[in-house]
């Protein structure tokens, strides 16, 4: 009975009104109640145990509250049972589901044919698994299901023995689908506009996902989900990956591994001594939440995630400088290694740098393995020479060619798994050899900045990353601005007598915010153009700031940093300008942030009576910026980019580049050449205006 009556009239239960808000707020998991539906409805069924298992908080209690409904809608007799609620042993099961059968209405012990049979937090019956697998199950009908869900994985029994594999089928549960998890936001009333960073932190762990979105709900206004500002989700997110609160060594392996990309044995050795590091290693290798891989030890996705933010919010200078201590910790390991562990190693400790916000969005994380990088060989010159010539033209496609033969060891080739050929750099030492007809724009700058900047002595050497490109993405953020940057990093880490580093590229108001963070400032008396298009550079003077200090973070400034050749004019320079345009597009549906954002102090906005009007001019200026792309057929695609971003924002990146039929890379690089553009467009209308 769904409720009780009154006379004639069924009066519904909290019960009742609890159930229906569960279906309607279930949401993904489609695959696994069709499979589950299909053996209801089988005459005979494909499987008799279905075992679901996944990290807590995945989901798997509210999955099997769905499939008791689905069940509940095909079969008379339905029961659900919880290890928590029953003792391991033999009788107390035999009681515990005696007693939910009568309740059913059926005649216990054993239940009838037809019933359903499911059973929460398994790993609590854990003692009791051989004897239900080899006693209690054989004997019961045929025809009865049973649903088993807990954190562990099936026991080996489960798939070695042929029957069991047979009739059993294992399934593990992953977090949501991006798709799915903006559905459960959503139906919890999370404002669009937060999607973002909730599901970049999340990960789509639902329990993660609910506790943000009960977090967001309880808020007087609504704003993006920060996890620095929510100790209280990470730590209840945290207790749910410990069994209890670590040491303080067991905190310090936690920290490292939350860092790194994989934790090794040397690493902690490294930081902690020979006995607490070995100790360290193998409490890491025993809780459920680390995961082992060829290369070491990695937590799981969330867990990193929530590591990080713990650390962060008990103390983030510590954090600080434990990263970059595992940072020059690894670099050290790799100028020891050789072939693919170097690459490897170097690879881990451009990993490590994602702690560095400048860092964030500039490296494609999820290609670290993606490529490798080889020398280049005879046989790839017409290769490279093509690709700058697809890529930039034909003019600097012969100045490509002139440097292939007066100094081929500069060029490095990028290379996929089945040995394709995916984009080059070249990183030209401007003390050697050197084409004269026609001279290179970029080294006869980028040397008279030298001179007239800090000249070098006899035995230092002048580096210059000419060139770098994807193959098909020129220099978007694909694998070969991280191959590109590790090379450079590795080579002006280990090379004795480096003075400067120049590196150019052509969209340097994207590459802006990464390369101030790293302590490269923009020096546009470097800048060149070649073929009728410009590139801007970037310079370091390793004199200054020397490798070992770089690693370490010193950050001095750069004597070059303030060149007058800048041109800034008024309160903002053009880089400083270019990334408050990328603020005011991030707060454009936020009318108080945008503005009260860096772009208050511009031309374009003074004399404004308030915010609401700033706000309002900043919009009407945007938008106009915006139009100016649209009207153009080949721009069209940049417009698009950032409309569906900032202006008319889709709850995340990945959606917006779905809606424009994408691949996500091309979708981030036509949203950073459109940001540039537009960031462009209000530049030189704020450099029309007199200064005061």
């Amino acid at each position: 009975m769904r409720g009780e009556r009154s006379g004639a009239v069924e009066t519904p239960r909290i019960a009742d009104r609890l159930a229906a808000a569960r279906e309607t707020g279930f949401v993904g998991r489609t695959a696994e109640r069709d499979l589950f539906r299909s053996a209801l409805s089988a005459a005979a069924p494909p499987f008799t145990v279905l075992f679901i298992h996944g990290p807590g908080g995945v989901g798997k209690t509210s999955l099997l509250r769905e499939l008791e409904r689905i069940a509940r809608e095909q079969r008379p007799c339905v029961v659900r049972l919880d290890g928590r609620d029953v003792p391991p042993t033999p009788d107390a099961f035999a009681r515990a589901l005696e007693e939910a059968l009568v309740a059913q209405g059926a005649q216990g012990p054993i239940p009838p044919a037809g019933a359903v049979v499911l059973v929460d937090t398994y790993e609590m019956l854990a003692p009791l698994d051989s004897w239900l697998r080899e006693t209690i199950l054989p004997a019961w009908p045929a025809h009865v299901q049973v649903v088993l869900a807990g954190r562990e994985a099936p026991s080996s029994p489960w798939t070695t023995d042929a029957a069991w594999s047979a009739l059993a089928r294992f399934v593990p549960l992953r977090n949501l689908e991006a798709p799915d998890a903006v559905d459960l936001l959503l139906s919890r009333g999370v404002d669009p506009a937060a999607h973002g960073p909730v599901l970049e932190f999340t990960r789509g762990h639902p329990l993660a996902l609910a506790l943000v979105a009960d977090l967001l709900r309880q808020r007087a206004a609504p704003g993006a989900f920060d996890p620095a500002d929510a100790p209280e989700v990470v730590r209840h997110l945290s207790a749910l990956f410990l069994d209890a609160i670590p040491e303080t060594w067991q905190r310090d392996a936690l920290d490292a591994c939350a860092i790194a990309r994989v934790t090794r044995l040397p690493l902690l050795v490294e930081l902690s001594g020979r006995e607490r590091g070995e100790a360290a290693f193998e409490w890491l290798r025993r809780q459920s939440f680390v995961e082992s891989g060829p290369r070491g030890l990695f937590p799981h996705d969330l867990v990193r995630e929530v590591l990080l933010a713990d650390a962060r919010w008990r103390d983030a200078a510590a954090l600080g400088r434990l990263w970059r201590r595992i940072y020059g910790a690894l670099q050290a390991q790799a100028a020891g290694a050789q072939g693919r562990d170097r690459q490897a190693l170097h690879m881990d400790a451009l990993y490590v740098t994602r702690m560095r916000p400048t860092n964030a969005g500039f490296f494609d994380w999820s290609a670290m393995d993606e490529a490798r990088l080889d020398r280049a060989e005879a046989g790839d010159e017409d290769f490279v020479l093509r690709l700058v010539e697809r890529h930039e033209g034909p003019a600097s496609a012969e100045l490509a060619r002139l440097w292939w033969r007066a100094q081929p060891s500069a060029f490095r080739v990028f290379r996929g798994s089945e040995d394709e050929r995916a984009g080059f750099l070249a990183l030209l030492e401007l003390a050697e050899a050197a084409p004269s007809e026609p001279p290179d724009p970029a080294v006869a700058r980028a040397r008279a900045f030298v001179e007239a900047h800090g000249p070098v002595a006899k035995g230092e050497s002048v580096v210059h990353l000419r060139w770098w490109m994807h193959a098909e993405e020129y220099q978007g953020v694909t694998a070969a601005i991280n191959l590109t940057a590790m090379h450079v990093v590795s080579h002006c880490l280990t090379r004795p007598g480096i003075a400067w580093n120049f590196v150019a590229m052509a969209d340097p108001a994207f590459w802006a915010p990464h390369f101030e963070g790293v302590n490269f400032p923009r020096v546009p008396a470097a800048d060149f153009e070649v073929g009728g298009r410009a590139y801007g550079v970037f310079a370091h003077d390793w004199r200054v700031e020397s490798p070992e200090d770089w690693v370490m973070g010193v950050r001095p400034a750069m004597p070059f940093a303030a060149d007058p050749a800048t041109g800034a004019t008024g309160s903002l320079g053009p880089a400083e300008f270019a990334e408050a345009v990328r603020q005011a597009l991030r707060d454009f549906t936020r009318p108080d942030a945008l503005a009260n954002g860096p772009l208050r102090s511009a031309r374009l906005l003074r004399a404004l009576p308030d915010a609401a009007a700033r706000s309002a001019r900043l919009r009407e200026l945007i938008r106009a910026a915006l139009d100016e792309l649209r009207a153009h057929p080949r721009d069209a695609k940049l417009h698009r980019a950032v409309l569906h971003t900032y202006i008319e924002p889709l709850p995340t990146q990945e959606l917006a580049a779905q809606r424009l039929g994408l691949p996500f890379s091309t979708y981030r690089h036509h949203l950073a050449r459109g940001i540039e553009r537009l960031a462009r467009s209000l530049w030189h209308r704020e450099r029309a205006l007199p200064p005061s």
